[in-house]
C-alpha cells in the first residue's frame, strides 16, 4: 500500500495550486502573494522552469497538498475538491476572467460559497487568514 508522511503540514501552510489554462496568469498571482504562499502544486501540464526567477518550495503530491489547511488558487475543479475535502478555500478574483470563470464556468463554486473565500488581493487574504 502507497504512504505518505503528512506532519509536515501539522503546521498550516498556504498552497498554491497552478491552473494549465494560462501559466503566465499563474506567476503573476504568484508573484502578487509571494510571500504569503509557502507551497506551490503544479498542474500536471505546468513547469517549473515558468518559475524559475521564483524561489519556489513545491509540494509534488496532489493527494497531501489536499491535506494543506489552506489553499488558493484560480477558479477550476480543484478548489471544488479542496472545498469537499475541508481546506480553507481561497479563490483568486484578480480579473474579469477569474470572475467569468467563478461565475459562469464553475458556477457550483458560488453553491459551496461558505468554504470558499474570494480574493483579489494580498490585504484581503492576510484579512481572510486572522479568521
Amino acid at each position: 500500500m502507497f504512504s505518505y508522511d503528512l506532519n509536515f503540514l501539522s503546521d498550516p501552510k498556504l498552497v498554491y495550486f497552478t491552473d494549465a489554462r494560462n501559466p503566465i496568469l499563474d506567476y503573476k498571482n504568484i508573484q502578487k502573494f509571494y510571500k504569503i504562499i509557502d507551497l506551490v502544486k503544479l498542474h500536471p501540464s505546468d513547469s517549473k522552469k515558468t518559475y524559475n526567477d521564483l524561489k519556489l518550495q513545491y509540494i509534488e503530491n496532489y493527494d497531501a497538498a489536499l491535506e494543506s489547511k489552506y489553499v488558493m488558487m484560480r477558479p477550476s475543479t480543484v478548489i471544488f475538491e479542496a472545498a469537499i475535502s475541508g481546506c480553507l478555500c481561497f479563490c483568486l478574483q484578480t480579473n474579469n476572467l477569474e470572475s467569468y470563470l467563478y461565475n459562469f464556468l464553475y458556477p457550483t463554486l458560488s453553491a459551496i460559497d461558505h468554504s470558499i473565500n474570494l480574493v483579489s488581493d494580498s490585504a484581503q487574504l492576510i484579512n481572510a487568514l486572522k479568521k
